[in-house]
């Protein structure tokens, strides 16, 4: 879960919604996406994209353009 006003992104248990970790994002990253262990977020305001693994570790931070709306996973066999 993120809040894209404060840049913050929250990782919360599916048992009980504890937060479990909190990490800084971008302001402006409203659409977060997960998939196979990955969590990545753009920045609509920043432009930035980031990849996060499953516990809300932030692993890679991209400055992609003026500004970035979506993101997409692609996955082959």
């Amino acid at each position: 879960m993120t809040s894209g006003e404060d840049g913050t992104l929250r990782v919360q248990s599916l048992l009980d919604g504890r937060v479990l970790r909190t990490a800084r994002i971008p302001v402006g990253s409203y659409n977060v996406q997960e998939a196979a262990g990955w969590i990545m977020t753009p920045s609509l305001d920043r432009g930035t994209f980031c990849v996060l693994d499953r516990r809300g570790r932030l692993v890679r931070r991209v400055q992609v353009a003026p500004s970035s709306h979506d993101a997409c996973f692609v996955m082959t066999a």
